[in-house]
């Protein structure tokens, strides 16, 4: 599947971590290990590097990046962020931060 729910394509132009261009960039460090600014802000869960609710997009695109090979691994990721969120905002409807964390995923 080459185009998850929002429209991101898993191959969009963005440096695959560990790949011999991506260790020369920006925000990476040596042997090519991504670096980004958008990780999440506890407790609110909001992305540090942009403001909207992580994951936002960008992150999204990361990690379907990094995760390309380990789709079900990735899966396990959001859904233990998704637990944590749950915890974390237990205001928010269970459907909307199940949409936010999983919905998007291939």
């Amino acid at each position: 599947m080459d185009q998850v729910a929002d429209g991101l394509s898993l191959r969009e132009r963005v440096t695959v971590p560990g790949s011999a261009s991506g260790a020369d960039q920006p925000g990476s460090l040596a042997g090519g290990v991504r670096v980004t600014a958008h990780g999440p802000v506890l407790p609110i869960w909001v992305c540090a590097g942009c403001g909207s609710p992580w994951p936002c997009r960008t992150r999204r695109r990361e990690l379907l990046i990094e995760y390309e090979d380990a789709p079900v691994s990735l899966s396990i990721y959001m859904a233990s962020c998704l637990v944590s969120a749950t915890q974390d905002m237990g205001w928010e409807p269970a459907g909307v931060l199940h949409r936010r964390f999983l919905g998007w995923l291939p």
